[in-house]
């Protein structure tokens, strides 16, 4: 994943008064309200969306908009592109706009829309709408939508806010813009920020800076506009663990679509030889900790391999948090390597007594 980690909360009417410059205090650095619903009716506006964006731009607070559709047929894609358009009419956010696909009420099935030549149409139709207008756009789903109801040269296409209530990111594809990583039920945070609940996730790109230079959403700019441009690369090291989980395909498939993905194909391909080579030396643990797992003793060990990175052991750093990440698979393939063990990436009994090894022989030094 990105680099670039920003901490932020979804919003609609439902959560009611919302005191902006608290979330400012609790860490929240942007807000993505709901604009409106359905098809261009001002019954169909969200009650609060005027007053949250006043909120949001009177505390400082980069924003975004989304809208959920409930498109039934193509003469409700037109009206709800002009309705998301007349919301946004002489505003300037600083977040994309957002698509919110899904049927958490069953409205659409109840209509029989809820299948994929409707969803499909009405997404496309949509996102490139708000494209042609100046908007920066972008999708809402999880993975229900986009293994059944969208395909994959529409979702692929935009920038994605992934939909997925967890303690780590499952999507693997390049195009993650956001993630919304909880609610009410909350793997990572508490749910409650000064005593309300918030649906909270997390951008992965410079929104403000990429909006305003690339002059989306109202923003001036006397050069063309970019393409709305593809999320931050991940580590090789990622990619080697996904390469050998099957995710990228074998032979030419694997080189086309790394190399189409914007990686160094030969880097890769490098690390996998590399891990495999690994597997004929000794195993150091078979069970254990593995990337995406998340527990206080996780935390424990991570301070451990905080402190061999102090210390010069390895250099890969880890977060501070309880939960297995990227950065922490690769920390601890960089302690298995020191050992010529091979590189699983399981945190085990016998991988904290080496670790523990490695720090007290370094401090005795």
């Amino acid at each position: 994943m990105s680099a670039i980690k920003v901490r932020g909360v979804d919003v609609s009417s439902w959560n009611g008064d919302i005191d902006f410059e608290s979330l400012k205090r609790n860490g929240i650095c942007f807000i993505m309200i709901r604009c409106g619903f359905g098809n261009n009716s001002e019954y169909n506006d969200d009650s609060r969306f005027e007053e949250y964006v006043r909120g949001a731009e009177n505390a400082g607070m980069p924003w975004g908009a989304y809208f959920y559709t409930y498109s039934a047929s193509a003469e409700d894609d037109k009206s709800e592109l002009d309705h998301i358009l007349r919301l946004l009419k002489g505003k300037k956010p600083t977040y994309p706009i957002a698509l919110d696909v899904e049927d958490a009420d069953g409205a659409k099935s109840r209509k029989g829309a809820w299948n994929y030549n409707n969803v499909n149409r009405n997404t496309k139709y949509i996102l490139e709408g708000l494209e042609k207008n100046g908007y920066y756009p972008m999708l809402y789903c999880g993975y229900e939508e986009i293994e059944n109801y969208i395909s994959k040269d529409v979702w692929s296409k935009y920038d994605m806010w992934w939909a997925q209530w967890n303690s780590t990111c499952g999507y693997k594809y390049d195009n993650l813009g956001m993630w919304q990583y909880g609610g009410e039920t909350n793997f990572i945070d508490n749910p409650y920020i000064d005593g309300e609940i918030f649906d909270q996730d997390y951008a992965y790109k410079d929104y403000p800076t990429i909006i305003k230079e690339g002059g989306w959403n109202g923003w001036d700019k006397e050069s063309p506009k970019p393409k709305p441009s593809p999320s931050a690369k991940k580590p090789v090291e990622m990619l080697a663990f996904e390469v050998l989980d099957g995710y990228w395909g074998a032979g030419e498939e694997r080189k086309k679509l790394l190399t189409e993905a914007g990686y160094d194909y030969k880097a890769v391909q490098s690390r996998v030889n590399e891990i495999c080579a690994s597997w004929k030396n000794p195993t150091l643990d078979e069970t254990g900790y593995k990337l995406g797992e998340s527990n206080i003793a996780i935390l424990a060990i991570k301070e451990l391999l905080s402190i061999s990175k102090k210390l010069g052991i390895i250099t890969q750093g880890v977060s501070e948090n309880k939960v297995f990440g990227d950065g922490t698979l690769i920390a601890v393939n960089q302690i298995l390597k020191l050992g010529n063990y091979n590189q699983n990436g399981v945190m085990g009994e016998n991988f904290v007594k080496y670790l523990s090894t490695l720090i007290k022989e370094k401090n005795h030094k």
